[in-house]
């Protein structure tokens, strides 16, 4: 899932459940995601 390895193999690393390795990833391609609609927004107004 990120840099080539699973949530699983993440979870592990980060002694975490690989569900919450799989929704703490959502969340941050989301909130990404709106940060990034969000400084282009500001873009087009300048």
């Amino acid at each position: 899932a990120i840099e080539g390895k699973s949530h699983k193999e993440i979870a592990r690393i980060l002694h975490i459940k690989p569900d919450t390795s799989a929704s703490q990833y959502f969340r941050a391609k989301n909130m990404l995601a709106r940060m990034i609609k969000d400084l282009k927004k500001k873009e087009n107004k300048l």
